[in-house]
């Protein structure tokens, strides 16, 4: 009986510890090739971005595409004047977007989201970042998610203060929906995300506009690029990202065949925050004494510009709702050292607040 072997093998669905759920689909068998023509082919997907990055993207001889970062992220095509829509000959070679336009950048940076979405973090060596007036580094150091070791990375990297002089970008699936004290909605892409011996995050993205927020609702992907921060207001500890413009923000849908929407952003913001809640919100992301190990590093951790404390972002908290949030006391037991024990855990969740 003459064997016939398949070129693909289904791939069963799944839900990962962060809460995103990845749909059944089926992939390549090992050592098979998606023909020249497939729509498919990550190849061929890497030489469209590249003809729609407006310059931005290029391809080598291996096949990675590097993304050079503009050096400043909110450019628009010129082929599209706001009001005008963009010229026959541009169209053709333009990574579909829907107005109000994406800046370049981030549409090619969504694009390669929306890749990886479908083949998997595996192909993630097959795309680069170079940031304005830098060396080239791997996507993986741009852009974290969807997958908890992502998360996790980035939150190790906030901890430990490094340097980061380039815009960091995170990217998953809208797990939650929720609302501050002030009643503005913020999404969260990941929950209780293992970060490292006893240590959790969630993974979240805010934004003092309640319109930018709007579009976001549970399932919907989304790559937000920006500054990112850790906050330490809550039982556990909140890796932010904020976005202050529309263009932060490329979401997407994925239909039940497995077909994505064509990246779009909120619409435009048509008020700016006041300073106060600006410096609210640097307030609130600064770290509580015992973390703040090595003050600022641009595009990581913020603290503020001058000494106000009073913050009116929707998660900071006076002593009586600290104390509100302070967890619960574990119950002794004695196959764990007993009360005095349970007292250590309980103090060690206190500090890590």
């Amino acid at each position: 009986m003459l064997a016939v072997h398949s070129p693909y093998h289904a791939v069963r669905g799944y839900t990962q510890g962060s809460g995103t759920t990845v749909r059944p689909k089926f992939r390549l068998a090992p050592g098979a090739e998606h023909d020249a023509d497939c729509p498919l082919n990550p190849t061929g997907m890497t030489a469209r971005i590249a003809r729609g990055s407006h310059g931005l993207g290029e391809v080598d001889a291996h096949g990675v595409l590097r993304l050079a970062l503009p050096a400043n992220l909110a450019d628009d095509p010129s082929d599209a004047p706001d009001g005008e829509e963009p010229r026959p000959h541009a169209v053709r070679h333009t990574v579909r977007t829907v107005r109000p336009l994406l800046p370049p950048a981030v549409n090619s940076a969504a694009s390669i989201a929306q890749v990886l979405q479908t083949h998997g973090n595996d192909r993630a060596d097959r795309f680069t970042v170079q940031p304005h007036g830098g060396q080239p580094i791997p996507w993986t150091q741009f852009c974290y998610g969807p997958d908890t070791d992502a998360y996790a990375a980035l939150y190790r990297r906030l901890r430990r203060s490094e340097s980061v002089t380039h815009p960091v970008a995170v990217t998953g699936t809208v797990q939650r929906v929720n609302a501050d004290r002030q009643g503005r909605p913020y999404v969260a892409l990941a929950l209780n995300v293992p970060a490292g011996r006893n240590v959790f995050c969630h993974v979240a993205v805010r934004s003092a506009h309640p319109n930018l927020m709007e579009p976001l609702t549970v399932g919907t992907c989304l790559l937000a690029i920006g500054e990112c921060q850790i906050f330490y207001g809550g039982t556990l500890p909140q890796v932010r990202l904020w976005a202050d413009e529309h263009w932060q923000l490329a979401y997407w849908t994925t239909g039940d065949d497995g077909q994505q929407t064509t990246p779009r952003c909120p619409p435009r913001v048509n008020s700016r925050p006041s300073r106060t809640a600006g410096r609210s919100r640097d307030h609130a992301a600064r770290p509580a004494a015992p973390h703040n190990r090595a003050g600022t590093s641009p595009g990581a951790v913020a603290t503020p510009a001058n000494g106000d404390a009073s913050a009116t972002d929707g998660n900071s908290a006076s002593p009586d709702e600290m104390l509100r949030a302070l967890p619960a006391f574990p119950d002794a037991d004695v196959r764990e050292g007993g009360r005095r024990s349970a007292l250590g855990r309980w103090l060690r969740q206190v500090r890590g607040i």
